[in-house]
């Protein structure tokens, strides 16, 4: 006779699967992860190591958000956006992410549009420091 899974583990199975979609872990890397955790199946882990592993995967997701709004206003401090408040700079990351809610962003996109604000802000500081040598330059020629 088959064992049945409770209602709660399938469940949790269920959420199990949601979250790993949201962060991205598909395929060969949930592979990876049971490998890690030294099981065969999601059906081998019991219901707290599930709800462990649901709650750290969730925990990633927010320290991505956390980190997404951090470097837009970084990016916005760059460019001496002054109108800027946390309202804004989510709607900058909805609109980067192509999401119309920000707790709907998959944390593969967080990653996406996390980096590209990191590399706007360089890009901003070198620009910024090239036409500080430039002023220097021609005022010294001068």
């Amino acid at each position: 006779m088959k064992a049945t899974l409770s209602d709660k583990k399938k469940r949790l199975i269920r959420q199990f699967h949601i979250v790993c979609t949201k962060n991205g872990i598909r395929g060969s890397k949930k592979e990876m992860m049971y490998e890690s955790m030294g099981i065969e199946s999601r059906t081998e882990l019991t219901e707290a190591q599930l709800d462990e592993v649901i709650r750290s995967l969730v925990a990633d997701g927010d320290k991505w958000r956390k980190r997404v709004l951090a470097a837009i206003f970084s990016w916005c401090k760059d460019i001496n956006l002054n109108d800027y408040d946390t309202e804004r700079v989510i709607s900058i990351a909805c609109r980067a992410a192509g999401y119309k809610s920000f707790e709907k962003i998959p944390v593969s996109r967080l990653r996406d549009v996390y980096y590209e604000f990191v590399r706007k802000s360089r890009t901003t500081a070198t620009a910024r420091d090239f036409k500080e040598a430039m002023v220097n330059y021609m005022e010294t020629r001068n």
